[in-house]
């Protein structure tokens, strides 16, 4: 009996062990991530040297080469989380990633966030149109593709679909904050791409049937996030600043 009990006990300790060890890893990916977002979100900050709301001029087109500047700096921080993947997938199976899925759920979800504002703002440097807003919407693959989830070196580790569409809905908040600040620095088409780019992705997850209560409410707060942004184009219709460009 007490060798039946004591391989129980070496069970334990050993399941203790495993899930220290992707503590550990994961703070260490907590940090990257905090860092990752300081570096997208100073788009927002009036006086960042990073900010990318300037005006054209005759010589250089300043706001391209400020984006290109954000997104070239924010790449390599993406790919240095490949490491943490490693290390952890070296430590699960397949048949055992739900078992810890609530150690990195939140995390993913936050690398889905940030992947897509990286991502819209770098399509928008290259194209700035409501034309082909479909593009400006990262895919769940583009996405491990960024962080290095589809190397050979890495078999079990994954995004769940659920965890990138949550991502989704948090950089719809984001980018609508973005259309605000856009205004401030006399960017009068930006809430327009945002505002018609919010409505075609409402509309796509409408089309979704949600059994998830979670991203289910979190879908539904992205009305707001669209009001926002109508909000702003009214006022803007209004002072006929609409087709307003900068010479």
């Amino acid at each position: 009996m007490n060798t039946i009990f004591q391989q129980v006990n070496e069970h334990f300790d050993q399941e203790q062990n495993r899930r220290d060890k992707i503590n550990d890893e994961f703070k260490k990916l907590d940090v990257q991530l905090r860092n990752l977002q300081a570096h997208l979100t100073a788009i927002h900050n009036s006086n960042s040297n990073c900010l990318i709301y300037f005006y054209y001029t005759n010589t250089i087109n300043i706001l391209q080469f400020l984006v290109k500047e954000i997104c070239d700096k924010a790449k390599p921080m993406f790919q240095e989380m490949h490491s943490t993947f490693v290390v952890v997938d070296k430590l699960i199976s397949k048949e055992t990633y739900f078992k810890y899925y609530n150690t990195w759920n939140f995390r993913l979800t936050q690398i889905c966030f940030l992947a897509a504002l990286y991502h819209w703002i770098l399509m928008d440097l290259q194209q700035p149109s409501s034309d082909n807003l479909l593009s400006y919407l990262i895919t769940k693959d583009q996405v491990q593709e960024l962080v290095g989830l589809n190397q050979d070196d890495i078999s079990s580790f994954f995004i769940p679909l659920e965890d990138y569409l949550m991502g989704v809905c948090n950089f719809c908040t984001e980018v609508s904050r973005f259309a605000v600040n856009a205004v401030t620095k006399q960017d009068y088409e930006a809430p327009q791409r945002i505002g018609k780019f919010l409505n075609e992705l409402y509309s796509g997850f409408r089309m979704l049937n949600l059994k998830n209560d979670n991203l289910r409410k979190r879908f539904d707060g992205i009305k707001y996030d669209i009001k926002r942004v109508e909000d702003i184009l009214y006022d803007l219709s209004i002072r006929n600043l609409l087709s307003h460009q900068k010479q």
